[in-house]
């Protein structure tokens, strides 16, 4: 077998070396054509051979001789494994930053890793994971301290755990989950609680080896931010830090589909207090945004109570 022709799947951060079924790969679909996300079992070829997908997790082909690349995630439920699959295919970063359509970073995960922001990722998450049975919404934060250009909050998402039937954290960027000090995993609302109050909570990597790629204007001699993201992204102690600076206040997001297939985000807040109002209203102001607030207890309610549950 041409030892430049790899294949392997990923469980988490399990890796299972495959074998080929057969050395002729004719009567299958190639692994670069398959759909990203499969739900049943399939025959794939790849490097002239023929290799079999039928058990869950991330499948990577690679043949160095011809330059190719494919990746397959098999699904069948298990939404937590679905996750680490599509976080292994991301890195925190700006290489495809500009490759705004859907279709275009679909293609980039097909045959390899997208680098891109949490705002980006999450955004196309949501779009490639919306055929399917699972309940995801868009949360942010936003922190209170001194503004700068680059670093004022933070982009996740909400998904509705079904054994537990309520909302709750994940990101998909940073890799991780958040539990409070009982065990129970955290939303947006509760992991805001935790930063503001400074109470204990953990984080729960869906993988431990995460990777950050420097941005393409550091390497032009600007100011690049893959040391900051490396420090962020690969120690729970500095991501705990940084969250405490970005995640104060907490956003939850509704999703608009336009004619031109063009994603519309509106963000709302809890009001707290006066104070905290008018500082989110400044950032309004001064950047543009559009964000809306509610009453606390209206806010709890409309996310969090009975009519949030999806349908």
């Amino acid at each position: 077998m041409d030892p430049y022709v790899l294949a392997k799947r990923y469980e988490g951060d399990t890796v299972v070396a495959l074998g080929p079924r057969t050395f002729s790969a004719a009567d299958v679909p190639d692994a670069a054509e398959a759909p990203l996300i499969v739900t049943e079992d399939l025959d794939v070829g790849f490097g002239g051979r023929t290799w079999r997908v039928d058990a869950e997790g991330l499948y990577v082909f690679a043949d160095y001789s011809a330059g190719a690349m494919a990746n397959v995630i098999r699904y069948g439920g298990d939404d937590l494994r679905l996750f680490a699959s599509l976080a292994r295919l991301q890195v925190h970063g700006k290489e495809h930053q500009g490759t705004g359509k859907h279709c275009d970073r679909l293609a980039v995960l097909k045959r390899g890793r997208l680098s891109v922001n949490c705002g980006a990722w999450h955004g196309t998450v949501q779009t490639i994971l919306e055929p399917l049975p699972i309940g995801l919404r868009r949360a942010e934060f936003l922190t209170l301290d001194a503004w700068n250009d680059w670093d004022n909050g933070h982009i996740l998402l909400e998904y509705w755990h079904p054994k537990e039937e309520r909302w709750i954290l994940v990101d998909l960027d940073t890799k991780s989950l958040f539990r409070d000090a009982r065990g129970r995993y955290l939303d947006a609302w509760g992991l805001s609680e935790a930063v503001n109050e400074g109470a204990d909570y953990t984080i729960e990597r869906l993988l431990t080896n995460t990777t950050v790629v420097c941005s393409a204007a550091a390497l032009e001699g600007r100011l690049g931010y893959a040391t900051f993201n490396e420090e962020v992204f690969n120690s729970a102690t500095h991501l705990k830090r940084w969250l405490a600076r970005v995640a104060q206040v907490p956003f939850i997001a509704t999703r608009r589909v336009d004619e031109h297939d063009r994603v519309h985000y509106q963000s709302y807040y809890p009001v707290v207090s006066d104070e905290q109002a008018a500082r989110i209203e400044e950032y309004n102001r001064t950047r543009k945004r559009g964000y809306r607030s509610l009453p606390l207890q209206d806010w709890l309610d409309r996310f969090y109570g009975p009519a949030a549950r999806p349908s």
